[in-house]
C-alpha cells in the first residue's frame, strides 16, 4: 500500500504500489496528493546537470 502521510518521512519510499507499478521509473508519486522529496532533489540535480535519467522511460511530470 501507498503511505503518503510516511512518504515526506522515508524520502517518498513508502508510496511502495508505485515503485511496483513503475520499477524503472525514479518518481515514485503518481497520485495527485502524493508527495516524493527524492524526485525533487533529482530534479534540481538533473537541473545542474549532475545527473540524468537512465533506462527505460516513463512519462514523468514535473
Amino acid at each position: 500500500t501507498n503511505l503518503r502521510v510516511l512518504a515526506w518521512l522515508t524520502g517518498g519510499e513508502s508510496l511502495h504500489n508505485n515503485h511496483h507499478a513503475y520499477p524503472s521509473s525514479p518518481k515514485f508519486s503518481m497520485g495527485r496528493f502524493e508527495f516524493d522529496p527524492s524526485w525533487v532533489v533529482i530534479r534540481v540535480l538533473m537541473l545542474l546537470r549532475l545527473a540524468r535519467l537512465v533506462g527505460e522511460r516513463v512519462k514523468l511530470a514535473a
